[in-house]
C-alpha cells in the first residue's frame, strides 16, 4: 500500500513537470491546450486517489463546514447593506427594465440605474473610444440588458466578425496559469480571490434570507484552483420566494462587479510607483525575419521613437497603437538612429523589457507582482461577472432565467424554454471559439 502511494506521488510530480513544460512552450494553439487539459485531468485522477477527494467531470471538490458561523455574523451585522448591494446587482446584472419590476423602492432603483448607466458609459468609451456606433451599442446593451445584455452583445458581435472578417481572433480565451497573458502564480492567486469573493457573497445573501448552508468548498482542476462553491439547502432555496432566489443567485456576480473597480483602484498606485522606478526599455529578443531583424539587436536600449522619448513599455505601445504595415519609424537606441519599416499588423518584431536601476529591483519586483495580481483580479472578476449571468446551463444567469420563467409558466415549460435559450447561447459561444480550430 505504501509503495502504491509513493508511486502516485512520483506520477504526480512527473505530471506537474510535464504541465509546467507544456504551458511554458512559446506557442498558443489547440494542441497545447489539449495537452494541458490531459495533464490536469491526470493530476485530478491521482489527487483523487491520494486524498479521496470527490470528483465530478475531472474537477475535484473539497468540502468544509468551517466558516458558517462567520458568515452568519457578517450577514446579520450588515444585512441592510447586503440588501442594497444585491438590489443594485439585479439592475446592473439584467438592465434597467428588469430592475424596475424587481426593485420595490423606486428611489433606490433610480440610484442603481444612474450608477449602471455611468458604468456602461465608461465601459463604452474605454473599450471603443474611436468607434462611435459600437460605443453606443455597448452603452445601449448594458442599459437595456445589464451585464447579461452586454455579454450577449459582445459574443454576438464577435461571432459576426469571425464569420465575415478573415483572421478575426477568437472571442473567448481559456484562462490557464502559465500561458500567454496569465503568469502562473499571479493567475492562481487572482482566481482564488475572485472565487472566494463570489461564493462568499452567495453564502452571505443566503443567510440574510435564513437559508441554511450545508458546506463551503474549493474546486480544483488538477493542481489549479478554478473556483469555489457554496452549498445552500436547495430544498429551502426552492421553497423561498422569488425575490430571495433572485438575490441569492445574483449575489456572486454582484460581488465580482463591485470588486472590479476596487481591484483597479488598488492596482493604480502600485503601477505608478513601479513605473517611477523604470529607467528605460531594453530589447529582449528580435523576431527572425521581422522588420527589426538585422537592424535592431538584443540588449539595445531604446531611447526614442520618431523623436519621442521612451521611458517605459507604455510609451512604446502608445506610439505603435495606430501604426500600420509599411509605416516608417526612426528608432534611436544607445547604438544610434535606425530606420524600421513596419511589417504585418504594424509590428516591429521585438520583445522588450523595462530596465530598472539595481537599487530598485527588489521593490520593483514586489510592486509588479502585487500589481499583476490586482490587474488579473480586476480582469477576471469582470469576466466572471458577465459570463456567470449568461444562460449557459451551469451559470447563475441560466438559473435566474429559469426561476423567472418558472414563476410565469411553471416548471416544465420553464425547463424547456430555458434549455432552448441555453442551447442558442452555447452555439453563439462556440462560434467565438471557431478561430482556434481554423
Amino acid at each position: 500500500m505504501k509503495i502504491i502511494r509513493q508511486a502516485y506521488y512520483l506520477l504526480l510530480a512527473i505530471v506537474f513537470v510535464l504541465f509546467v513544460y507544456t504551458v511554458s512552450l512559446p506557442v498558443d494553439n489547440v494542441l497545447k491546450l489539449l495537452f494541458a487539459v490531459v495533464e490536469l485531468l491526470s493530476a485530478s485522477y491521482i489527487l483523487q486517489h491520494l486524498f479521496n477527494f470527490q470528483q465530478q467531470y475531472g474537477m475535484l471538490l473539497i468540502r468544509t463546514k468551517k466558516g458558517v458561523r462567520f458568515v452568519d455574523v457578517v450577514a446579520k451585522k450588515w444585512k441592510k447593506y447586503w440588501k442594497y448591494a444585491v438590489e443594485f446587482g439585479l439592475v446592473a446584472g439584467f438592465g434597467l427594465i428588469y430592475g424596475y419590476f424587481v426593485t420595490k423602492n423606486k428611489r433606490r432603483y433610480a440610484i442603481y440605474s444612474l450608477i449602471t448607466l455611468v458604468f456602461f458609459v465608461l465601459m463604452g468609451y474605454s473599450l471603443l473610444p474611436s468607434v462611435r456606433a459600437l460605443k453606443f451599442l455597448v452603452i445601449g446593451s448594458g442599459a437595456v440588458g445589464g451585464l447579461f445584455g452586454f455579454g450577449l452583445f459582445f459574443i454576438l458581435f464577435q461571432a459576426f466578425k469571425i464569420l465575415t472578417i478573415p483572421n478575426t481572433p477568437a472571442g473567448i480565451q481559456p484562462v490557464i496559469p502559465g500561458t500567454a497573458g496569465f503568469p502562473f502564480f499571479e493567475t492562481i492567486i487572482a482566481i482564488i480571490i475572485i472565487a472566494v469573493t463570489h461564493e462568499l457573497a452567495h453564502a452571505v445573501i443566503a443567510r440574510t434570507w435564513k437559508i441554511k448552508l450545508k458546506s463551503f468548498g474549493a474546486l480544483l482542476f488538477g493542481f489549479i484552483p478554478v473556483g469555489a462553491f457554496t452549498e445552500p439547502d436547495e430544498k429551502q432555496l426552492e421553497k423561498s420566494n422569488i425575490q430571495a432566489r433572485r438575490e441569492v443567485l445574483v449575489a456572486g456576480s454582484t460581488a465580482n462587479l463591485i470588486f472590479f473597480p476596487i481591484f483597479i483602484l488598488l492596482m493604480l498606485p502600485l503601477a505608478f510607483l513601479a513605473s517611477s522606478m523604470v529607467n528605460g526599455v531594453q530589447i529582449q529578443n528580435v523576431v527572425a525575419n521581422s522588420s527589426a531583424s538585422n537592424v535592431l539587436h538584443e540588449g539595445e536600449l531604446i531611447v526614442s521613437v520618431n523623436g519621442i522619448q521612451i521611458n517605459n513599455t507604455k510609451d512604446l505601445s502608445y506610439i505603435l497603437k495606430n501604426k500600420k504595415e509599411g509605416d516608417e519609424l526612426l528608432v534611436k537606441t544607445d547604438e544610434g538612429i535606425k530606420k524600421i519599416i513596419l511589417g504585418k499588423g504594424g509590428k516591429i518584431g521585438i520583445f522588450v523589457k523595462e530596465v530598472v536601476l539595481p537599487s530598485n529591483k527588489f521593490f520593483f519586483a514586489i510592486l509588479s507582482f502585487v500589481g499583476r495580481i490586482f490587474f488579473l483580479s480586476a480582469q477576471l472578476s469582470f469576466a466572471l461577472a458577465v459570463i456567470n449571468l449568461l444562460p449557459l446551463f451551469i451559470t447563475d444567469g441560466h438559473r435566474i432565467i429559469f426561476e423567472e420563467l418558472r414563476e410565469k409558466f411553471g416548471i416544465k415549460r420553464a425547463a424547456k424554454y430555458s434549455a432552448i435559450i441555453g442551447i442558442i447561447t452555447l452555439a453563439i459561444l462556440a462560434l467565438n471559439a471557431l478561430p482556434y480550430f481554423t
